[in-house]
This record gives structure tokens, sequence and C-alpha cells, in this order.
């Protein structure tokens, strides 16, 4: 309620584009006592505040009036004057002069909301009801199927807000502790909860995303079963090998390629055909194993994964991420020997990644380093 024409700001950082914010007053996490502080915004706002201003400086002008009568009379000291005249300055003001005692900013939003539903006909469908129980634990049971909303306050818009800012992905647990000045992050966690939850009812709602989804999967596989099987030149990783083996013995008797993108596309429909792509590179053919071989910065297993393929494609992508990698352990390998740990499986997993990519045809220098601080004990 303290915005008003001159709240909205853009502030240039590094870039050449502005960020539009709000300047304004919160109690929230103040104990009540009002702190200036600002938000991250949308132009629209700027518009927004100029047409919610422009809209009732005909009653502005009237409070101005009032307010000055008022003190000449020695009915207001100077600090309520001073209030008074902060609070005429918003752009939310009560429209209704005549009914105004003491403050002069609008209340009673929700009930005009309420009131403004109920005239344009709008009803609970069975899908309202279950995400109002979904998003308000504490209220279940409060809107019905067939009828309006039940009384509102501010606080739950604030949190409606806050659910449909995360659901939608427009930022982070993060972003909610700032714009709504929580001064402990499980608050915006627990809002952002919430709008998982809701996000991922949508999905389950839609049946027509679902069949999008499940066609774009099927299309990613036929695509990655071309590449290992008709598109790369190498092969590698255990299963890899294994695939190259057969490309060879079926290509050397004259077919042109290994499998038809028809065949591939039939066989990962009907479940024949499955794979994982692996974040850090290459691919694994055994959809069902929960390992997911290659994503950490340490390579437990000493046996190689039977599962695992990696084409030119995927090599080069392995061969950036060890050049990563290495940068990292430059950086860590300073002697402290609290690092070691941290730097032997760095290392180990550089040494494996080498082990992966060396039948490709990429150049890259072998990794030699040692770890620093240690003492090598030499045999006479």
């Amino acid at each position: 309620m303290s915005f008003s024409k001159s709240s909205y700001h853009e502030q240039y950082c590094d870039s050449n584009s502005p960020i539009p914010i709000l300047k304004g007053e919160t109690t929230k996490g103040n104990n009540g006592i009002p702190l200036f502080t600002s938000w991250q915004t949308h132009p629209i706002a700027k518009d927004a505040l100029e047409l919610a201003s422009d809209i009732t400086e005909h009653v502005r002008t009237r409070y101005k009036e009032r307010i000055d009568i008022k003190l000449s009379k020695g009915d207001l000291t100077l600090d309520q004057y001073d209030h008074a005249l902060r609070e005429v300055n918003s752009a939310f003001l009560s429209a209704k002069s005549n009914m105004v005692k003491s403050t002069f900013i609008m209340s009673n939003v929700q009930r005009m909301l309420n009131k403004h539903i109920k005239e344009l006909g709008i009803l609970a469908t069975e899908q309202d009801v279950e995400e109002f129980n979904r998003l308000n634990p504490s209220r279940i049971g409060q809107l019905k199927v067939g009828g309006t909303l039940p009384k509102l306050t501010p606080h739950d818009f604030r949190r409606s807000f806050a659910v449909f800012f995360k659901r939608y992905g427009f930022g982070s647990s993060a972003t909610i502790k700032f714009q709504y000045k929580h001064s402990n992050i499980q608050m915006s966690d627990y809002y952002a909860n919430n709008s998982r939850l809701q996000a991922m009812e949508d999905v389950l709602l839609d049946k027509d995303l679902l069949k999008l989804m499940n066609e774009e999967g099927i299309l990613m596989g036929v695509e990655i079963f071309d590449e290992i099987y008709n598109e790369s030149e190498h092969l590698g990783g255990v299963g890899g090998e294994r695939i190259a083996k057969d490309k060879f013995e079926k290509l050397s008797s004259g077919d042109q390629v290994y499998m038809t993108r028809s065949e591939i596309d039939r066989l990962v429909r009907n479940g024949t055909l499955s794979v994982v792509k692996l974040p850090t590179g290459g691919y694994c053919l055994n959809a069902t194993c929960s390992r997911v071989c290659g994503i950490g910065e340490f390579a437990s297993e000493i046996k190689p994964c039977d599962h695992q393929v990696i084409t030119d494609k995927q090599a080069k992508i392995i061969l950036k991420q060890n050049k990563r990698l290495i940068k990292a352990f430059r950086d860590l390998n300073t002697g402290d020997p609290m690092m070691k740990s941290i730097l032997i499986g760095q290392k180990q997993k550089i040494m494996r990644n080498e082990q992966m990519i060396k039948g490709f045809k990429l150049s890259f220098e072998p990794f030699n380093d040692k770890l620093k601080g240690n003492i090598e004990i030499v045999e006479a």
C-alpha cells in the first residue's frame, strides 16, 4: 500500500538492459515496524501504478485538503500529519471519500474481489477444490464444488503468487526469499515444494502433454541409437566395443547400415531397445541400472560397466569434461593435506576418462600430474 507513482525505478548493472524495481515499505520480518526496501518487478508495474494513481487523483486532492484543515484546527500532531500525507501519496486510495474516517488506504480488497467473482458467476470445479486443498492444507473443506472462494486475506494472495511464481519457473527458492523478505529460506522452500507438487499435478492431468512427452522420448531414443549404430565411426566403452564388433561383421557382409531408422523406431517403441543418456557424456544401454555411471567426480567401480557406450560425439563431450577436471585439479593441488582425498578421486576420474576416449581420433596430452605434498619412497 506504500507504492506510489514514484515507486517504480530502473537500475542498470553490467548489461545494457535495465532491471525494473519497486521501492516501498514492508513490515515483514521487522516486528511490524515499516522498513524501506526494494523488489524486482516487471515494466508493466509502472503502467499499473500510474493508472491506479491517476484514477484516484480526484480523491487525493480532497484528502489533502481535509488533512490541512485538521492540522490548522489542531486535530492532528505533526507526526500524524506526516503519516497522513504518506498514506495519501499511495496509488491505492479508497475511492469512497465520504466513508473514510481515519485511514485513506483502500481496505476490504478480498471482500470486493469475492463480490466481483460472484457477480461474474465463477464457480469452483472439482479440480479447483483439489488444487485449493493441496495448496492450503490448513483450509481444507472451505471451498466447495459449485461455490465461490472463501474469505481471503492479503497473505492468501502472497502465498498464491509464490506458488505461481515457482510453479512456472520464474525463479528459485532464493528468489522467493528475496522478493518476500523471508529471514529463513525454509519458508521459501515451503512455497517451492507446493509449487512443484502442483506442477506435477498439472502434467499428470494433461494427457496431450504426456502423449507429446512420450513421443519426444521415443524420438530421442531413435536419434541416440541411430548415432550409435550408423553415424559414429568409432565406439568406446565395453558396450560400445561389443556393438562395434557386431557392426563390423554385419557391414562386412554388404549391408549399408547396421540398422535402419524404421527398425530402430519399432524396437524402441516395443521396449526392446532402451538407453539412458549420461550427463557427463556417453550412454548406458541398461535402462534399469541405478548406478548411472560417470555422474560423480569419483570413479568408484573397479570393473568398467558392461553397458556403457561412447560415440564420436560423446567422446568430445568427455574430453571437454576432462579439461575442466584437470583445471580444477591444478587449482586445488596446493599441497593442502585436507584436499588429498578429493584430488585422488579427481585424478582417478581424469585417467578413467582418458582410457575411455583413447581409441578416438582426439588430440590430448596424457595427464601425469602428481599430488603436491606427497613424499615418494624410492627403494634402494
